[in-house]
């Protein structure tokens, strides 16, 4: 009975970390994916709006708020190209590794992309 009691808590634990996992990694996924759409959004709410770069900003926070995403930084570079640079962070759903004072740090996802125009 104890070696069953046992090995239920040890799969237990083992779960609980590879749901941690698969939240970080799905953090890690929307973090990518939100900042690939918000700069291909903002480089092309700025080819719209001839260069209003309020109404770029003030969209790209209005996806990040609707999407539940922090919006870190974005950028508007001009060289010899056009180009936005957004960063984004997403925090994890975690379990139980945001109880561990090292851990809890390292659970928010962060993406940046560029889109040239």
């Amino acid at each position: 009975m104890r070696v069953l009691l046992s090995t239920f808590v040890l799969l237990a634990i083992v779960a609980v970390f590879i749901f941690d996992g698969v939240s970080m990694y799905g953090a890690h996924r929307e973090a990518v994916n939100f900042s690939r759409e918000a700069a291909e959004q903002a480089a092309q709410t700025f080819v719209d709006t001839r260069g209003s770069q309020d109404a770029v900003h003030r969209i790209v926070q209005d996806m990040a708020a609707e999407e539940g995403v922090e919006l870190v930084d974005m950028s508007y570079h001009k060289g010899t190209t056009r180009w936005y640079e957004v960063t984004i962070k997403a925090q994890s759903d975690s379990v139980l590794l945001k109880y561990i004072p090292y851990l809890k740090d390292r659970l928010a996802q962060q993406s940046t992309t560029i889109e040239h125009f």
